[in-house]
């Protein structure tokens, strides 16, 4: 015959700190993510290339 074992539930109070542990995680990372795709927004448009292109100064100073 199949013996059957009763479950074993941890306490209430442990699953709510964990639910609340896991929603803060999951809170934290949705805030990072929106922050990273609004940085890339803002960076996007100064990435592109320009089409003047600027040449650095040379000096013709000479030391001696």
């Amino acid at each position: 015959m199949c013996e059957t074992r009763p479950t074993v539930l941890p306490p209430a109070r442990g699953i709510q700190k964990e639910l609340r542990y896991l929603y803060a995680r999951r809170s934290t990372i949705n805030a990072l993510i929106q922050t990273l795709e609004e940085y890339d927004r803002f960076r996007a448009p100064r990435m592109e290339p320009n089409s003047v292109t600027v040449l650095p100064l040379r000096h013709s100073l000479r030391i001696a």
